[in-house]
C-alpha cells in the first residue's frame, strides 16, 4: 500500500493538476521510475508485485471487505442514515489466520458508512473532495511558483494518505487522524486568498 500510495499521488498530480507538456513528462517520469524499480527489483518490489498478483484472489482485504459489507447490510434504516456512532468497527479475519479474531476492515469507506451512516459519509466525502478541488484550483491558477509547488506537494500527500491509511488503518485512529491533521492544516492555509502577489 505504501508504494501504491506514493505512485498514485504522483500520477494523480501529473495527470490532473499539471498542464501542458509537463503533464506527459511527469506521467512518463513516474512510469519510468516504477519500471526501473520493477526491473532492478529494488526493495524486492518485483517479487512483491508478482506475489500480490498471484495471490490477489486470496488477499485478506477482499474477505474483510465482504464481511464489512455484510455487517453494514445487517443494520437497520436508522443506522444506515445516521450510523452506529464513532467508535471501533471490526470484522472477522479469514479462518486460516490464527491469533487475532477481529480487525478493522482496512477501508475508510466502509468505516465511514458503518460509523457515520449515509449522512456522515456524504458530509465527510463532500468536505474532503471540496477541499482537494480548491487546492487543485490554487495549484492551477496561482501566479506564485512557491505556492503552486506547495499546493502540488499537499495534493500528493493527501492522495498518498488516502490510499495508505485507507487500506491499512481505521479512519478514527491516531494513525489516520494525526497525519490527516498535518495535511489539512496547510491545505486550509494554501486555499486562502493571496494577499501578496509577488
Amino acid at each position: 500500500p505504501a508504494f501504491l500510495a506514493i505512485v498514485s499521488g504522483a500520477l494523480f498530480v501529473a495527470l490532473f493538476v499539471v498542464k501542458g507538456r509537463y503533464k506527459w513528462i511527469g506521467a512518463a517520469s513516474v512510469i519510468l521510475a516504477v519500471a526501473i524499480v520493477y526491473v532492478t527489483n529494488y526493495a524486492a518490489m518485483a517479487d512483491r508485485l508478482k506475489w500480490l498478483i498471484a495471490g490477489l484472489p486470496k488477499e485478506e482485504r477482499f474477505y474483510m471487505w465482504s464481511k464489512a459489507w455484510e455487517k453494514i447490510m445487517e443494520t437497520d434504516l436508522l443506522h444506515w442514515i445516521f450510523g452506529n456512532g464513532i467508535g471501533y468497527f471490526s470484522v472477522p479475519l479469514p479462518p486460516h489466520i490464527v491469533g487475532l479474531k477481529a480487525v478493522p476492515p482496512h477501508n475508510f469507506f466502509f468505516d465511514l458508512l458503518y460509523l457515520n451512516g449515509i449522512v456522515g459519509f456524504i458530509l465527510v466525502i463532500a468536505g474532503l473532495s471540496l477541499l482537494l478541488a480548491r487546492v487543485i484550483g490554487v495549484a492551477g491558477k496561482t501566479q506564485s511558483k512557491n505556492r503552486r509547488i506547495f499546493a502540488i506537494c499537499l495534493i500528493v500527500n493527501f492522495v498518498s494518505w488516502l490510499i495508505l491509511c485507507g487500506l491499512n488503518f481505521p479512519l478514527y485512529s491516531k494513525y489516520s487522524i494525526f497525519p490527516l491533521a498535518f495535511i489539512l492544516g496547510p491545505m486550509f492555509v494554501v486555499i486562502q486568498p493571496e494577499t501578496d502577489k509577488k
